[in-house]
């Protein structure tokens, strides 16, 4: 928690570990020795994905202080008087984009807190972060890329790294009965939806990486972790702009793309990680260690299809073991 969404994240053409001796995050250090750090910064760190984001997308970076927190600021409105595109989004049941709203203008702003709020119009200042409901992000352009990742005590494991499919993510809720029928919806033969695809730029690959590595290393973070990145690019050349990568979001889980690194080993690598420390393996003995990190998408076709699955038939043959999930009562 506390990692800012909007955080430029600057790449390497080598990238290397970068665990700190000590990976626990040294709060006393200055601020500035933290260029991603364990603390509280400008942004959300939880943005969802919008289904309004086109192909050149604005995706959010500002105002609002961490995950749980922020409030819709009236200072938001001198930023969509200059035409900024902003995103008005619920901190919390974002319903993969359903909880976000784009704005352009003020009207169209106050109509947004309105409806989010449910007629209860915004917050006071000074409500709990835990308490605080809706924030006001605004828009940074750039192309969506994904990482799922795998630490152990800051050191990166395992990553699978992804583009987001820009011409599938701007209209995300009109394939929502497609992704939810897969090869059972109608037309679904011949026909291909994939929400992620393969990250084919060098230098996006290790502009995430680097980012990757440098979250780990100032969190000494163990456990899965989904981060989105916007990568910005020439719109006459599709070259990135320089060797940075914008973090957008951090989730101490994966993505729901995970299915995407089906065959690459990556789940694979997060369960062998898991049972050896549970068996209490030294950190010498731990799977693979003298490989780390594995990139998982490195030569593997992301398995994104919706419609090359079929999640009706699964959940039907394992009704038994949904029926004893407990989330399902909650």
């Amino acid at each position: 928690a506390g990692l800012g969404a909007g955080q430029r994240v600057r790449g390497e053409a080598q990238v290397g570990a970068g665990v700190p001796r000590d990976p626990r995050p040294d709060l006393r250090r200055p601020r500035d020795a933290h260029p991603i750090g364990p603390r509280r910064m400008r942004g959300s760190a939880a943005v969802p994905r919008v289904a309004e984001r086109q192909r050149r997308c604005a995706a959010p970076d500002a105002p609002g202080p961490g995950r749980h927190g922020g409030r819709v600021p009236r200072a938001g409105e001198p930023v969509l008087r200059r035409g900024t595109p902003c995103f008005a989004k619920r901190t919390f049941d974002t319903l993969a984009g359903d909880g976000v709203v784009k704005v352009t203008s003020v009207a169209e702003y106050h109509a947004a807190v309105a409806a989010m709020s449910g007629g209860g119009g915004l917050q006071p200042a000074d409500t709990a972060g835990e308490e605080q409901r809706l924030i006001l992000q605004q828009g940074h352009p750039g192309d969506v890329h994904a990482g799922q990742a795998i630490f152990f005590q800051g050191e990166l494991v395992a990553c699978y790294l992804t583009k987001e499919n820009p011409e599938m993510i701007h209209s995300l809720g009109e394939h929502r009965t497609a992704m939810t029928l897969g090869r059972l919806a109608p037309g679904a033969r011949g026909r291909t939806l994939k929400l992620q695809l393969c990250v084919d730029d060098e230098r996006t690959r290790n502009a995430m990486l680097s980012a990757l590595h440098r979250i780990g290393a100032a969190t000494g973070y163990t456990g899965m972790m989904g981060a989105e990145f916007v990568i910005s690019r020439d719109p006459a050349t599709g070259v990135m702009t320089d060797d940075e990568a914008t973090l957008l979001e951090i989730n101490a889980r994966f993505s729901g793309g995970i299915h995407s690194t089906l065959g690459s080993g990556f789940i694979q690598d997060y369960m062998g990680l898991l049972a050896a420390l549970a068996a209490g393996a030294p950190s010498r003995d731990l799977p693979l260690r003298s490989q780390w990190p594995l990139i998982r998408s490195d030569g593997h076709e992301p398995q994104s299809d919706f419609l090359e699955h079929n999640p009706i038939g699964w959940s039907l043959r394992n009704l038994g073991q949904l029926a004893t999930l407990r989330h399902l009562f909650v």
